[in-house]
């Protein structure tokens, strides 16, 4: 990307796209099996997917080395362990 004068983005970008999967689901917060080791900070935004299917987004409020949690944004969904989780910078990337 290129990075444009005075524009802040609205959630910390990753240096590389980040990626794994929901490990627990406890009521309304979700764990996924990346954390700060893996570029993964507080705040972040992740596209939630099952196969090909968005689910939603989850924003990151705890970050641990190998892991982190957070809750589902906007539109109500459950995902469920072994859903796949990627940044929404990465995922824009990887779509050209």
């Amino acid at each position: 990307g290129v990075a444009l004068p005075d524009i802040t983005a609205l959630t910390p970008e990753a240096v590389t796209p980040i990626r794994g999967h929901v490990v627990d689901v406890s009521g309304t917060i979700v764990t996924v099996s990346v954390g700060s080791a893996d570029g993964v900070k507080k705040d972040m935004v992740f596209v939630v997917h099952r196969g090909e299917k968005y689910l939603g987004d989850l924003k990151i409020e705890v970050v641990n080395a190998n892991q982190a949690a957070g809750r589902p944004v906007g539109a109500a969904f459950v995902p469920r362990m072994g859903d796949q989780v990627a940044d929404v910078h990465g995922m824009q990337a990887s779509r050209g």
